[in-house]
C-alpha cells in the first residue's frame, strides 16, 4: 500500500503469487489427510476437530486469495498511475491495523486448547472491523458524491478495504471454528 518502487511492487506480488500457491497446494494436502482421517473411525470430538481443520484450512487459503487479489490491485493502481488521497491511504492502514490485531489474536488463540479460546475477543476485533469498513464506505460514498478523487481510485479504495474487511471475516471463522463452533 505504501510502496512506490515499482521494482519493489513486482517483487512483492511475484513473492505474494508464490505464497499463494503454496497455500493452495497445503490446503489440497490437508483436506487429503483430513480426508483420510475422517474415512477413520472418530469420536465425536475428533469428528469436529476434523470439520474444524478443514473449515480453517478453507479459510487460511481464502485469505491467501484474497492477499494476492490485493497486490494485483495495488500492483494495477501503480501501472496505472492511480494515486490515493493521504485520507484514503491513512484510512486503508487504519484498516490494516486492525486486520493485523486480528491476526495476531488468531495466532494466540491458536496456540489455546480448543476449550480455552476466548470467542469474545474474536467477536469483539471483527465488530471492529465491520465498523471501520462502514465507516471507510460511508466515507467513501460521500466523497465520490463530492468528487473528492476520482472514480478509479475510488474503486480500487473500495476494493482494498472491503477485501481486508474479508480478511476479518476469515480469521473470525478460523477462531470460531477453532473453538469447537463450526
Amino acid at each position: 500500500i505504501t510502496e512506490t518502487n515499482k521494482k519493489k511492487i513486482k517483487k512483492l506480488v511475484e513473492r505474494l503469487e508464490k505464497y499463494e500457491e503454496i497455500t493452495d497446494r497445503v490446503e489440497e494436502e490437508v483436506a487429503d489427510y483430513l480426508s483420510k482421517v475422517a474415512e477413520g473411525d472418530l469420536s465425536d470430538i475428533a469428528s469436529k476437530r476434523v470439520r474444524a481443520m478443514f473449515s480453517i484450512t478453507n479459510d487460511m487459503e481464502s485469505i491467501g486469495d484474497i492477499y494476492y487479489q490485493l497486490a494485483k490491485t495495488v500492483e494495477r493502481k501503480d501501472l496505472e498511475k492511480i494515486w490515493f488521497t493521504p485520507d484514503q491511504r491513512n484510512c486503508i492502514l487504519e484498516m490494516v491495523e486492525l486486520v493485523d490485531a486480528a491476526f495476531h489474536l488468531m495466532s494466540n488463540e491458536l496456540d489455546q486448547e480448543y476449550d480455552k479460546i476466548n470467542l469474545e475477543s474474536a467477536v469483539d476485533i471483527e465488530r471492529q472491523i465491520n465498523k471501520k469498513r462502514d465507516e471507510l464506505r460511508s466515507m467513501h460514498l460521500a466523497n465520490v458524491e463530492n468528487k473528492e478523487y476520482n472514480v478509479k481510485s475510488g474503486m480500487i479504495y473500495n476494493d482494498i478495504f472491503s477485501s481486508l474487511e474479508r480478511v476479518g471475516d476469515h480469521i473470525y471463522n478460523i477462531i470460531s471454528a477453532a473453538s469447537g463452533k463450526v
